[in-house]
């Protein structure tokens, strides 16, 4: 079943109430950011987030282990609260990825999302080449992003 992701309809929402650009802000910020925040420690190192360039867009894998599910859903469902005050015109804090996928959805970025047994997979297309530069840009600095973060937590547990 096909359906409209509720992050990436909710990032939609975020373009139209963005306060910062993507470069002003940090890619990531698990404490400022309105939608990052929602995720704890524990949660994040729990979900599985891998991103792909494809063809014409992105694809990502996002993998919860089962007894995280119904906490995963209460955070999706946080999001979408969220977006729904923005929309009604309320200005949030937003990391640069939330910046940056709302700008892609301004751009015409089109989403769809399958939920599996262990989480979701989440595309991001489009016929424009050119957007297609930009969504591999976005993933390409996403998993980078992701693999500074992890290195960070690895020296953090090792004392350094």
């Amino acid at each position: 079943m096909r359906r409209i992701t509720v992050v990436m309809c909710l990032m939609l929402i975020l373009a139209f109430a963005l306060t910062v650009t993507a470069e002003d802000a940090p890619w990531f910020d698990m404490e400022n950011c309105s939608f990052c925040s929602d995720m704890d420690q524990e949660m994040m190192m729990k979900l599985g987030w891998e991103h792909y360039n494809i063809e014409n867009g992105s694809m990502t894998v996002s993998t919860i282990p089962r007894e995280y599910t119904e906490e995963w859903e209460k955070v999706r469902a946080g999001w979408k609260a969220k977006g729904e005050k923005m929309m009604a015109g309320e200005k949030m804090p937003l990391c640069g990825m939330c910046t940056a996928m709302g700008g892609l959805m301004m751009k015409g970025v089109k989403s769809e999302e399958v939920k599996w047994s262990m989480g979701y997979i989440s595309l991001m297309t489009s016929d424009d080449p050119a957007i297609v530069k930009e969504v591999h840009a976005f993933t390409d600095k996403t998993n980078a992003e992701l693999d500074k973060m992890m290195e960070a937590e690895m020296t953090e547990g090792m004392g350094h």
